[in-house]
């Protein structure tokens, strides 16, 4: 049994031979970069971008396509997953890469890629989101499917732990582009939600392709309507209590795509079937 359905043959494309682009969303856990994967998937053209280099999906993918290592599998996921236009897309947050890509893997594989960095202005309330889930036992799941048994505790520590791993992932991407010379593609979540159409067709744009019509007309509706994530909210105000007390905290900056090159610088490879 598959970890999840979007690993399962349904998702595969027919065989082709060529190769146009490959192309790397980068972003951290809980950023929302899901949905840029999704409105991609949709379009057709821009293939299948999810994140083939976590554990659950490279067992299911190892087990499916008999493959036992890594060269092999970005193979078989190559000739699985790229479009009839020669397109491959995946995601990955900066841990997979440290653990199983590595800047060998895409000299190797993924050379000339096209980066896309997913991030997220408010990283209180992305470490909030993915506190609690860390502490219901469950993770962000690809097809948008959670379970929850009762509310967490907050935890305050725990939310300003991620919230570091989230600026050391970030960091870890900016390091790596600009070591290997390339300005990424910078899309915002908060901006994806307040304006869907207009960033997706600027991914598009990006990267070559047409924006489907069905894409630019949809909207995913105003945050400013949202309910308050009281834990979001309480981590905020004790960080504001810290800065009467200390001073104000400087955080890194994160650049926009035109801003990227002057801004300051900041297992096993298969899990066994």
């Amino acid at each position: 049994m598959l970890a999840l359905d979007r690993n399962s043959a349904a998702f595969d494309f027919p065989p082709v031979r060529g190769r146009a682009f490959d192309y790397l969303i980068a972003s951290s856990p809980h950023s929302g970069s899901k949905l840029l994967s999704e409105a991609l998937h949709q379009a057709g053209s821009a293939g299948a971008p999810q994140e083939y280099f976590g554990r659950e999906a490279m067992a299911d993918f190892a087990r499916r396509w008999g493959v036992g290592t890594i060269d092999n599998y970005v193979r078989a996921l190559r000739k699985h997953r790229t479009t009839d236009g020669g397109v491959f897309g995946f995601a990955a947050h900066y841990h997979h890469f440290e653990d199983q890509i590595g800047p060998g893997l895409m000299a190797d594989h993924f050379a000339g890629f096209r980066p896309i960095l997913f991030l997220r202005r408010d990283r209180i309330a992305q470490a909030s989101e993915w506190a609690k889930a860390t502490l219901l036992g469950r993770t962000e799941s690809e097809d948008g499917e959670e379970v929850a048994s009762g509310a967490p505790r907050y935890d305050a520590k725990l939310v300003d732990d991620l919230a570091d791993q989230i600026a050391f992932e970030e960091r870890g991407w900016r390091d790596y582009f600009r070591a290997e010379g390339v300005v990424p593609h910078v899309v915002f979540y908060e901006d994806l939600m307040l304006d869907f159409g207009g960033t997706t067709r600027a991914v598009f744009e990006y990267l070559g392709l047409e924006t489907p019509r069905a894409l630019e007309d949809q909207t995913l509706g105003a945050t400013t309507n949202q309910p308050v994530d009281l834990w979001a909210w309480r981590s905020r105000r004790g960080i504001a209590r810290s800065r009467r007390r200390s001073g104000p905290i400087r955080r890194a900056a994160t650049p926009t795509s035109e801003a990227w090159a002057s801004a300051p610088q900041p297992v096993s490879l298969l899990t066994g079937p």
